[in-house]
């Protein structure tokens, strides 16, 4: 079957990503962004160790990181997404392999959970999806409330993505949560369309967000995770795989709606 055409409206779009994801589409293939379980599974599991935690990936796509995670022995994982082609698809794959996962159909900005219900939240690039919306502002201010509000106290909020640390602290800020935001890797591709900056390396960062309990943080336990989080990844090296070429035009244009370029 014939390659689908690019629809308009880019990365923002509910369109695009259906027709993406289609037979033919531009990501019918299964594709990872920005990082693999095995990128991030040292992180992952030093701030989570227990594998009992219920968890929730936004935005999960058809990134085997899920797969990958359960694999690990992380079993109680909720995967949404707006695209019902990418869930229809996932939710086949996953059970022929006897993957029990759970594939819901969603809004980010609107879930469809109970206050306080997951121990973590995993956020791979849909934060920078997200600035490619209209009206992003609000859009991230609604995803990020909602987030918030489904996170139990002491759960975590962990997102990798190709905006500065600046950028992802103003964007983090605002809510009673301890966050931390270090350099993770960088692309050392330069993202299509940027006139300049020949060999320019694109630096990814990974956020971790531990809300707060209503009364206190209790004994300290939400800094000491932060902070072994900061020496885990101090120890990490900066470079990357070289990223895709549709994934830099993504990273691109997320960049540009945020003014960062």
């Amino acid at each position: 079957m014939a390659a689908l055409s690019r629809p308009k409206g880019g990365f923002g779009t509910l369109d695009y990503w259906n027709c993406a994801f289609e037979d033919g589409g531009e990501f019918e293939e299964p594709f990872d962004w920005l990082a693999s379980w095995q990128d991030l599974r040292e992180e992952v599991t030093a701030l989570l160790p227990n594998k009992d935690a219920q968890i929730l990936i936004p935005g999960c796509g058809n990134a085997p990181f899920q797969l990958d995670m359960y694999d690990a022995g992380y079993t109680n994982i909720v995967c949404g997404d707006n695209s019902e082609i990418v869930i229809g698809q996932m939710q086949v794959a996953s059970d022929s392999a006897g993957r029990r996962l759970q594939w819901d159909l969603m809004d980010v900005t609107r879930m469809p959970y109970e206050n306080c219900s997951f121990q973590a939240v995993i956020d791979k690039s849909l934060i920078d999806c997200l600035h490619c919306c209209d009206g992003a502002t609000q859009v991230l201010r609604s995803y990020l409330d909602e987030v918030f509000r489904i996170l139990a106290p002491g759960g975590l909020f962990v997102a990798v993505s190709c905006h500065s640390r600046p950028s992802m602290k103003a964007t983090l800020r605002g809510r009673s949560w301890q966050t931390r935001v270090d350099v993770f890797g960088a692309s050392d591709e330069k993202p299509l369309g940027r006139a300049s900056g020949a060999g320019a390396e694109t630096e990814l960062t990974l956020s971790v967000c531990i809300k707060e309990s209503p009364v206190a943080v209790i004994a300290g336990s939400s800094s000491s995770k932060t902070l072994s989080m900061g020496k885990t990844l101090a120890d990490r090296k900066k470079a990357q795989k070289n990223a895709q070429k549709m994934e830099r035009r993504m990273l691109q244009a997320s960049l540009e709606e945020a003014s960062l370029t």
